[in-house]
């Protein structure tokens, strides 16, 4: 990260209809990054004046050339195209495969998709706002300017942040450990599920790996252009690797409270996007499960990963028919994810996802052997869907902020979770949260400005200190980077 500089933002009302009532229009798009490939044309569907679909917006509007949204990379354009048509196209994805639209977790109906926010090395979703946020910063060592908002990856992942937020809205106001690592997670997966369907990033992983998904390879490597500007301006290597994050890791689940905060390349820190790398990881070994079996059934590598990544897809857009509605851990989450495949696809990876789970110690043996989740709805306000565990924070490793309460959100039925476990992780993870300085300390009667939701790194606080009648509480900011 590097200090930021943001120009802010305020939500205008969405110009246009707000039903595909448009016509297909093609946008430049990079479903990688600069440094992987070159940007090419891509078809979006249902697009009207703005432009905008029924769900995405971009912010500012585009002037078409002879009809169409294609401009050199020098036109400032260029990175609301890209950051658009990338931010539909994960929208239309999912929704494909869910069956149903996607319903945000704000009023409005699209989402907002700023292409240049300011200066930093970051992006982020934030509900508030109904927006997806992206920057441009100067990487030191090669003096380019590296936008966010120009990988298709980087994109797919802030996107997928807000689908989840629409498919379950009590994640994000979570204080536990796993659930914000599930959402950096399913960011990623996003940004791996909708990249493979280019069909030249398709040929391009062949080309590299044969088919072998344990190899390296740009699918796996996640927002290359971004990590390395992030690398090149710390003076050293701090994403692991010329990638923000890399799907192909061999870590074990181990206790965040046991953990260091950020990690490493080799070991998992609690730190949201670090902890979210076992999961990334397994769901990428259940890819090359579900690959190996189409290769063992005589299919070419093209056809092969095709296939997987279209039953990833299916996969979990039905895991949002069994998940959990609140506080979760990997375990319960993981649970949920065979059943979905046994309720929804009759078992036809629940075998696979049982063993690569188990083995990255996630699942314990006999986890799954008599699954009884009961069906969830795929979209249910968080009012609706929890209820609320109120928890006091009380002792000198809170400092200042000892006193204050939060909320943790769990299953209405409460029959996933018991509230003193809930307790015990929500101190321990908020205590590292404080430690961290990702909580924003305020004065009572303080007016806060959208600058002041982020430290001097430019990282988003996680929660900020609200009063009420003199009692200090710690509300989460409903952001995801």
């Amino acid at each position: 990260m590097i200090a930021a500089t943001r120009t802010g933002f305020t939500p205008k009302a969405s110009a246009g209809p707000t039903s595909p009532s448009g016509q297909d229009a093609v946008f430049v798009l990079n479903p990688q990054d600069a440094v992987v490939m070159q940007p090419g044309p891509f078809t979006v569907s249902d697009v009207s004046d703005g432009p905008h679909t029924e769900k995405v917006v971009v912010q500012g509007g585009l002037k078409p050339v002879s009809g169409q949204y294609v401009y050199p990379t020098t036109d400032p354009q260029y990175h609301g195209a890209v950051s658009f048509a990338a931010c539909a196209r994960t929208v239309e994805t999912f929704s494909k495969a869910l069956g149903h639209p996607i319903n945000w977790a704000f009023k409005s109906p699209q989402l907002n998709v700023i292409p240049d926010d300011g200066e930093m090395l970051n992006a982020y979703y934030q509900r508030q706002n109904h927006s997806l946020h992206f920057f441009h910063a100067t990487d030191t060592k090669t003096n380019q300017v590296v936008w966010s908002s120009d990988s298709g990856e980087v994109v797919s992942h802030e996107t997928g942040h807000a689908i989840l937020d629409g498919l379950r809205p009590a994640y994000l106001s979570s204080w536990s450990s796993d659930p914000p690592a599930f959402h950096e997670s399913f960011g990623d997966v996003m940004a791996m599920m909708v990249t493979l369907q280019d069909d030249t990033v398709l040929q391009k992983l062949v080309d590299q790996t044969g088919g072998d998904l344990s190899k390296p390879n740009l699918v796996a490597n996640l927002g290359e252009q971004l990590g390395i500007a992030i690398n090149d301006n710390a003076g050293k290597n701090v994403t692991g690797g010329d990638w923000t994050r890399n799907a192909i890791n061999d870590f074990t689940w181990i206790d965040p409270d046991t953990l260091s905060k950020s990690g490493d390349a080799t070991h998992l820190g609690s730190e949201a996007h670090s902890f979210s790398r076992l999961w990334t990881g397994a769901i990428w070994d259940v890819m090359k499960g579900m690959t190996d079996g189409y290769l063992q059934q005589g299919q070419k590598p093209f056809d092969a990963i095709r296939q997987a990544d279209n039953d990833m897809l299916n996969l979990y857009a039905n895991l949002f028919k069994t998940a959990p509605q609140g506080n979760f851990t990997y375990r319960t989450m993981a649970k949920a994810l065979v059943q979905a495949d046994k309720q929804y696809d009759n078992g036809k990876y629940a075998d696979l996802i049982t063993k690569v789970f188990t083995a990255r110690q996630i699942l314990q043996p006999g986890d799954t052997d008599h699954l009884s989740l009961p069906p969830q709805p795929i979209f249910k306000s968080q009012d609706d869907a929890c209820r609320n565990v109120e928890v006091k924070l009380d002792g000198p490793q809170f400092g200042k902020f000892s006193g204050a309460s939060v909320e943790e959100p769990v299953d209405a039925d409460g029959s996933l979770s018991k509230d003193d476990d809930v307790k015990q992780q929500v101190q321990s993870n908020v205590a590292r949260l404080i430690a961290d300085n990702r909580i924003k300390w305020t004065e009572p009667g303080q007016q806060l400005k959208q600058a002041d939701y982020f430290d001097n790194k430019g990282r988003p606080y996680l929660g900020v200190v609200t009063w009420q009648d003199g009692k200090m509480a710690i509300q989460h900011t409903d952001i995801a980077d």
